[in-house]
């Protein structure tokens, strides 16, 4: 019975619409004024000190493993609990349990290994043609994931090449698609770095079968180890794997890499919360 009132006490005040909630015992109460917008099922007890230490892990396992059923938007679900300054979802006496991430070349390796390592047939079940992962630019509502990825790519490279024949380096070039359209649409000698070895196998098998062993090249390489000058930096959804702690040192590396006159474009998500780490659920 405890047990149960520290959940409720929990969840009374984790959303800011009406949430329906169905208890292990298939006892139901509502939490919030008016109809249920969504209802949520637990199937089993969560242990509660991992519950309020890493929510956002616990929770999401669960709801991976089926312990969790959701009727309704869970989108929604997720959007209202960060709407709510109460949530302990979200509430910041909760956040000095999340885990800070070292960003060493060492550990930049171990997170890539175990992110991007996994093999390729699993990301290529979910990107596009391209295999690029990061976010689109949609000209039209018409168009397909791959037109829009291709569509980011070359407005960026509109933006930053005044000149063919130059020097490109991409810092995170994952599978390559910014290097190869820098090549073949631009006439640029274009160079990407990354530290995952199935991207590197992959964009040098690319690399060969679209014949660019003269324009495109690719290295297994930590971007603070890279030596030389280029006329042109693309950076994209990359420096988020940085870390706050090393953005001094990314910037000065890619000021050190930039030719004089040079030109970069650095893309990235940012947020406007101060946030004590990295969600153990999106680290996970």
């Amino acid at each position: 019975m405890l047990e149960k009132n520290i959940y409720r006490k929990l969840l009374s005040h984790a959303f800011d619409i009406p949430v329906s909630v169905t208890y292990w015992d298939n006892k139901v109460e509502v939490y919030g004024v008016g109809e249920p917008v969504i209802k949520v099922r637990l199937k089993r007890k969560l242990p509660l000190q991992e519950l309020t230490d890493q929510p956002t892990l616990v929770l999401g396992e669960a709801y991976m493993d089926g312990d969790i059923q959701i009727e309704g938007s869970i989108q929604e679900l997720i959007a209202s609990a960060y709407r709510q300054s109460e949530s302990f979802l979200t509430k910041n006496s909760f956040l000095k349990y999340l885990p800070k991430m070292s960003h060493s070349e060492r550990a930049s390796q171990r997170d890539i290994k175990s992110h991007y390592d996994i093999g390729n047939d699993f990301y290529r079940l979910w990107l596009d043609e391209t295999m690029t992962y990061s976010c689109a630019y949609y000209k039209s509502d018409d168009d397909s994931l791959k037109e829009a990825q291709l569509n980011k790519d070359r407005y960026i490279l509109q933006k930053l090449v005044t000149n063919p024949g130059k020097e490109l380096l991409d810092i995170g070039s994952g599978w390559g698609t910014l290097l190869f359209m820098a090549a073949e649409e631009f006439d640029l000698h274009a160079t990407g770095i990354t530290l995952s070895q199935e991207q590197y196998d992959y964009t040098k098998q690319q690399i060969e079968s679209r014949h660019l062993q003269n324009k495109v090249t690719v290295l297994l390489e930590d971007y603070r180890e890279l030596k030389g000058n280029f006329d042109y930096i693309t950076s994209v959804g990359m420096f988020e794997h940085v870390g706050k702690e090393n953005l001094g040192l990314y910037f000065k590396k890619v000021q050190e890499l930039l030719a004089p006159e040079g030109r970069a474009l650095i893309h990235g998500i940012t947020g406007q919360h101060m946030g004590a780490g990295v969600d153990p659920f999106i680290s996970n």
